[in-house]
């Protein structure tokens, strides 16, 4: 008689590697920030998504991102308020990384997932194909991946 098989599927990691990051972050730093939101999950998160209108997608959502498009990648890296998650199942909020396990996310395994400030709370998640920032979601209140920084 054979043996049981025991073997469970594999997990998608949510971390990622210092050399890896390094290596990616040295392949477009030379590169100008680009966004899209041809990808944009509309469907996570339920509560947060109906805070975002077209007015504040028009007036303040767009400007930002257009603000950065003149700004290589580099400077992108080094700015405060805008950052790549190491690890988003390390978050005080275990809803983006179930999200993330969802098959309609399989083709973003191997890259950077990113957070863009709008405003002092106003964040995007999203993630970084080549030189491009693919917007998933909108957190108008900072609730996927709290920062452990005060006052944020």
């Amino acid at each position: 008689m054979g043996k049981k098989n025991t073997h469970k599927p594999k997990q998608k990691s949510t971390t990622i590697t210092k050399s890896w990051l390094q290596d990616k972050e040295l392949s477009i730093r030379n590169e100008n920030f680009q966004w899209r939101f041809t990808n944009f999950d509309f469907d996570f998160p339920e509560d947060l998504f109906e805070h975002l209108t077209l007015e504040g997608l028009m007036t303040k959502i767009i400007p930002a991102l257009q603000n950065h498009e003149d700004k290589k990648w580099g400077t992108m890296r080094s700015h405060p308020d805008h950052h790549v998650i190491n690890d988003i199942a390390q978050s005080k909020n275990p809803a983006p990384a179930k999200r993330l396990e969802n098959s309609k996310f399989d083709d973003i395994e191997n890259n950077i997932i990113y957070s863009f400030s709008i405003d002092r709370k106003k964040r995007l998640y999203g993630y970084i194909d080549g030189a491009i920032f693919y917007v998933l979601w909108y957190d108008h209140l900072h609730l996927l991946y709290p920062s452990n920084k005060q006052n944020t």
